[in-house]
């Protein structure tokens, strides 16, 4: 027979030690919980049901695909850093707080600045030698010493200095409260502030019951708010989470004292590969609002919702190299897609770093002559009678902005961006601004006769020299007189030449024969077909339209000039547009830098080849494919060729103006060259725009090495055999 356990004494005794040990444990835990954690645990679950602090929302990624590999580069994305804050009305040990976050929060480089400026202030300030003399920079120990001082008055201000009450009064309102004269209120600009340490109980009441009728805040909410209660200082921002999780430990273990200190998780948005493409991301500014490029157009996309996030993790790209060599104002290149026209890359320079977009607007003091300080013009289009240019050569259009600016003392100084352009750089001038595309606009013009069979590549013109137009009999002598002279650059004529070799010599004569046999109407609608004048609507807000004026108003030397790009006002996108027209067999279709959107919940938006329009017939972009191969290789630009392929080009180099005239030499033109390839099943179309150079003027000489350097890596990023022997 089996015993029972309730036969054996002694076992019984031991389980019963068993359950006594376990619900020891679980009461000392409730009581550790409940009693001991209880402010601890309770300030949670408050900021979890009251929405104590509400974090900013997680910007969505912008990324850059490497189409042959598959791979993906973030160029914007966000890192996560913490700011450390205080409630100083919680704080009761603010000696012990100050005195344990301060080695922790001290920021070495950052203390020896804030130092940097105090010493230049006091020198500035300093009256006599022995002053100045006396006037140190603070040792590390001092400088810590100094900031657990600055510390502990933060967490001690448990009443605030200021608080704005209201924005925008009206002026009848702002002159009822500045003769009430109320203590403790003050109106700056048409807002109202208080000063709460002005005030006391019986004050604030009859404050709130006056103020109450004039703004839209009720008496006790006023009353509430005049008290004055400081219950958020920010200790440090941008702290690493190393740091973080020490202070943490600082709330857990010892709440009582720590209670008032907080820790606030913050997204930052990041661009790891700095200036890449920066004219096309934009940037997002201190209100997490996204400003210019990208972040500017898709704002509302990008910035998402207020929640929890999870931190993003740093990724290295390809690096971009700066345009160098032709000391120009600024260039810019363009690669699109003729098949898809998506842009394959688009960039600008000068540039500069979203990360720290405000150090392009900022300035250094420069030393001027008295006669530069004579040569200062006002820039009218600011209306700021301390904002000057200075030409430092007129012709060549060489100029710097220069600010007339006050120092402490009261000294005038003159100032410079350091970047010489200051907020010039964020445009992404490729959509923004317009200028005259020149001669590589020949080809639009080309192919328009081409297509209306006014010309064949056979077709043959005659150069002798300059031709006369815009001419009438004058009515006193009765001689014919011409207003205006058309010629050939550097003054060249090279007697019968084809279609092909108008263009391979880029001759002005040729292209005027043309454009009188097509006529004001016909040559307007194909330019019009070809997309200047309208908005491609490509995805940024601040693109132009260009400008031509009307046909009927044109003279017979604008229907001439025009043919050969001036007097015409076109942006680069506009442009590179129109040229993949020419290369993909005549459709213009809508340009596009966004690929894909993807979405929260995983979905993906992708971005579809729009058609605009047929321009041209097949036949005719085939043709003058070929008749622009032979420009690189025989023409004007054989510094645009490649070695070890065939490319269809044209260069152009248009002129700027001063008064109204064109000018001349180097410094004084806009420099290109646009072309293709291959030639047979083209892959990719280059704009490349150099503003001003100061080496050469022509773009054969300073935008076609450039474009040939470029081609030359597309050619070997798409993996393409050579077509030369």
């Amino acid at each position: 027979m089996l015993k029972s356990y309730s036969d054996n004494p002694q076992r019984i005794r031991f389980l019963q030690l068993i359950l006594l040990i376990i619900c020891f444990i679980i009461i000392f835990k409730l009581f550790y919980l409940q009693i001991i954690k209880h402010e601890y645990y309770y300030a949670i679950a408050q900021k979890e049901h009251f929405g104590y602090i509400e974090l900013p929302a997680r910007r969505g990624n912008i990324v850059i695909e490497n189409k042959e590999t598959g791979e993906n580069f973030k160029l914007a994305t966000n890192t996560t850093f913490y700011t450390i804050y205080a409630d100083p009305t919680l704080l009761k040990n603010k000696e012990k707080v100050a005195s344990s976050l301060a080695p922790l929060l001290f920021n070495l480089e950052e203390e020896k600045q804030y130092d940097e400026i105090r010493v230049k202030k006091d020198l500035q300030t300093a009256k006599t030698e022995e002053e100045r003399q006396k006037i140190k920079y603070l040792s590390e120990e001092e400088l810590k010493i100094d900031f657990e001082k600055r510390l502990k008055e933060k967490i001690s201000l448990e009443i605030r200095e200021q608080i704005l009450l209201y924005e925008h009064l009206n002026d009848k309102v702002v002159n009822i409260i500045e003769k009430a004269q109320l203590p403790g209120i003050f109106i700056q600009k048409n807002n109202l502030y208080a000063k709460p340490g002005e005030m006391n109980a019986d004050s604030r009441t009859e404050i709130a019951q006056f103020l109450s009728e004039f703004i839209d805040i009720t008496k006790e909410d006023l009353e509430r708010i005049l008290v004055g209660k400081n219950r958020y200082v920010i200790l440090q921002t941008k702290v690493e989470p190393e740091i973080t999780e020490q202070i943490q430990n600082f709330i857990q273990e010892d709440y009582k004292n720590f209670r008032g200190i907080g820790i606030q998780e913050k997204y930052y948005r990041l661009y790891p590969e700095k200036q890449l493409a920066s004219q096309i991301l934009g940037f997002v500014d201190h209100q997490s609002v996204g400003q210019y490029g990208i972040e500017g157009a898709f704002n509302s996309k990008l910035q998402g919702k207020n929640g929890i996030f999870s931190s993003q993790t740093d990724v290295h790209g390809n690096q971009l190299t700066d345009i160098g060599g032709n000391r120009a104002d600024n260039g810019q290149v363009i690669i699109l897609d003729p098949k898809t026209f998506r842009i394959i890359a688009m960039a600008y320079y000068p540039t500069f770093n979203p990360n720290d977009y405000g150090e392009a607007l900022s300035k250094k003091e420069i030393n001027l002559t008295e006669e530069e300080i004579n040569r200062l013009i006002p820039l009218e289009e600011t209306k700021d009678p301390k904002h000057f240019v200075l030409y430092i050569d007129r012709d060549k259009h060489e100029k710097i902005e220069i600010f007339k600016e006050e120092d402490e003392q009261g000294k005038k100084v003159y100032k410079m961006y350091k970047n010489k352009v200051g907020a010039f750089v964020f445009k992404n001038r490729a959509v923004s601004d317009i200028y005259e595309p020149g001669s590589v606009f020949k080809v639009i013009t080309m192919a328009s006769a081409l297509n209306d069979n006014d010309v064949k590549p056979e077709t043959t013109i005659f150069e002798s020299g300059p031709i006369q137009v815009d001419c009438h009999t004058d009515k006193l002598t009765g001689k014919e007189v011409c207003d205006f002279p058309i010629r050939n650059s550097q003054d060249k004529y090279r007697g019968r030449l084809n279609m092909t070799e108008v263009l391979m010599y880029s001759s002005n004569i040729g292209i005027s024969e043309i454009t009188q046999k097509m006529g004001r109407n016909l040559l307007y609608s194909y330019i019009k077909n070809f997309g200047f004048e309208e908005k491609t609507d490509i995805e940024f807000d601040d693109e132009n339209r260009g400008q031509i004026e009307y046909f009927e108003k044109w003279s017979q030397s604008e229907l001439i000039t025009h043919g050969f790009g001036q007097g015409i006002a076109v942006t680069p996108i506009q442009l590179i547009s129109a040229l993949g027209a020419l290369a993909n067999g005549g459709t213009l279709m809508q340009p596009h830098i966004i690929d894909k959107i993807v979405k929260e919940n995983g979905e993906i938006i992708y971005t579809e080849p729009k058609v605009i329009r047929q321009v041209i017939k097949k036949e005719t972009s085939d043709i003058l494919t070929y008749m622009m191969v032979p420009v690189v290789e025989k023409g004007v630009a054989p510094k645009a060729k490649i070695a070890t392929h065939y490319i269809a080009g044209k260069s152009g180099t248009s002129q700027t103006y001063k008064n109204g005239k064109a000018m001349s030499g180097v410094g004084t033109t806009v420099a290109s060259f646009a072309g293709f390839g291959p030639i047979d099943d083209p892959k990719f179309v280059i704009l490349v725009i150099i503003d001003r150079p100061r080496t050469d003027e022509w773009g054969s000489n300073t935008a076609a090495p450039l474009f040939s350097e470029i081609g030359s890596f597309l050619y070997d990023y798409y993996n393409i055999p050579p077509d030369k022997k």
